[in-house]
């Protein structure tokens, strides 16, 4: 997507590996969310029903920080009620998410604010500016639990931890997140049930996006990856500078 800073218009392009590539020039975010929701459409019909991966484009409506982090908030929401699953004999939903941001301050700042505004979920935050002991915990439980080739995923089920966090939690929907930085594209084999991109890059896209139903491959039918569709990561990397 590249804009024109003169007539405010973005040359966009569509480009997957099952249909011809797509190039128009759009006047607004919708017109663009527009086009790139049909697309998909088409392109699951190519797929014949072998669909792993669903993204959904989550369009920020306004400028600002707040809106920016509520985008997410509502994001997370919609991705765990489409993956949710139950959780041993307790009747609860649970699901764990990869929430991708591109630096570390406005992670922990998401971290914390997804904390306060789900009272239902668990949130822990990974970046390479851990002290080194707490980030190596981090990656050990992450590995032992989102290794999910076995479809039973007792690991989960089983972990003391993950079973006293469903069972304190009041709510039927419990919600697992991960909010972190590109540290987990780089290297992790972890298979998370879904995951909401700021992106960076087409890369980093592509990478965290692998971080999704990577082991289990079940066919999914609704969306289970959110594209953040703004510019305001933007506003963090030059605050970040000063």
């Amino acid at each position: 997507l590249i804009q024109d800073p003169v007539s405010y218009t973005h040359l966009c392009a569509l480009i997957d590996d099952r249909l011809d590539p797509e190039v128009f020039v759009a006047k607004d975010q919708g017109e663009l969310e527009q086009r790139y929701n049909a697309r998909i459409d088409r392109l699951l019909g190519a797929l014949h029903g072998e669909a792993y991966r669903i993204p959904w484009l989550a369009r920020v409506s306004k400028p600002g920080i707040a809106a920016w982090q509520d985008t997410i908030q509502q994001a997370v929401v919609k991705l765990h009620d489409h993956n949710a699953w139950p959780f041993a004999q307790t009747g609860k939903r649970v699901s764990f998410g990869l929430v991708r941001i591109a630096n570390i301050r406005p992670a922990v700042e998401v971290a914390c604010y997804l904390a306060k505004q789900l009272p239902n979920a668990h949130v822990a935050c990974y970046h390479a500016a851990d002290l080194k002991v707490q980030r190596f915990m981090k990656e050990r439980t992450l590995d032992r639990l989102l290794t999910r080739k076995k479809l039973d995923d007792e690991q989960i089920t089983g972990d003391p931890d993950i079973r006293e966090r469903v069972a304190r939690t009041d709510a039927q929907n419990v919600i697992f997140i991960v909010v972190a930085t590109p540290v987990e594209e780089i290297g992790r084999d972890h298979d998370f049930d879904w995951a909401v991109i700021e992106p960076s890059s087409t890369q980093s896209i592509v990478q965290t996006a692998g971080r999704v139903n990577r082991h289990r491959l079940l066919v999914r039918s609704g969306p289970n990856i959110a594209l953040l569709l703004s510019l305001i990561h933007i506003y963090y990397v030059r605050s970040d500078r000063q």
